[in-house]
């Protein structure tokens, strides 16, 4: 369970059922402490700027907080994300649709 905020497992749970980002993104900092979004949010700008793995960052991101300048990362765009989303990765975000939560 996360130390600093009780609702980053949340968080953490949603980004573990993205395989993208479970399989290569920096994750694991969230389920320690908020200082986890911020190494997401570096995995994700320095990544290719439309991919897959971006975007799912982006979303978990938005769902802590709908800004995400301050991240230097572009609003999260549903339209972009399905285009370059797999079968999986909009199978993970079906599943957060059908039962929604914000941080």
């Amino acid at each position: 369970m996360p130390e600093d905020d009780p609702r980053l497992n949340d968080l953490y749970i949603l980004a573990r059922s993205f395989p993208v980002l479970r399989n290569y993104a920096p994750i694991d900092a969230l389920d320690k402490d908020r200082s986890g979004l911020a190494i997401l949010a570096e995995w994700a700008r320095h990544g290719d700027t439309e991919h897959a793995g971006m975007w799912a960052a982006v979303f978990v991101l938005s769902v802590w907080s709908q800004d995400v300048s301050h991240y230097s990362l572009p609003q999260f765009d549903l339209h972009k994300a399905m285009g370059y989303w797999d079968d999986q990765q909009r199978h993970a975000f079906a599943q957060w649709a059908a039962s929604p939560f914000w941080c």
